[in-house]
């Protein structure tokens, strides 16, 4: 089990540390890893926490569409690569370097 969260940490998918766990579905996987490392008090990397939608914010600066960054990040549309910006902008909170014109106010 050190090994599929290892594999975990090191940015495996839930797919990978399935295939590697040799049995079972992704969310199988999870539930096993997570719980095995939860009793023994280990931190698990937050899936989240990339910077893929700090570089499509930045390529959207540059001028690119949002097609286009959707292509060169590996988003499955433009409207996921918008929203990933959006999320991550309102995650950083207020400030000029994020883009206002995507954060609606709450």
């Amino acid at each position: 089990m050190k090994r599929l969260w290892k594999a975990w940490q090191d940015g495996a998918s839930w797919a990978e540390v399935a295939r590697l766990r040799g049995r079972g579905s992704p969310r199988q996987a999870q539930t096993a890893v997570r719980g095995w490392a939860k009793r023994r008090g280990l931190p698990l990397r937050n899936a989240r926490a990339t910077d893929r939608p700090a570089r499509a914010w930045t390529l959207r600066r540059a001028g690119r569409t949002w097609e286009r960054i959707a292509e060169e990040l590996g988003y499955a549309s433009a409207g996921t690569a918008r929203l990933s910006v959006t999320g991550w902008a309102r995650r950083q909170g207020p400030s000029s370097s994020t883009p206002g014109d995507l954060v609606a106010a709450p």
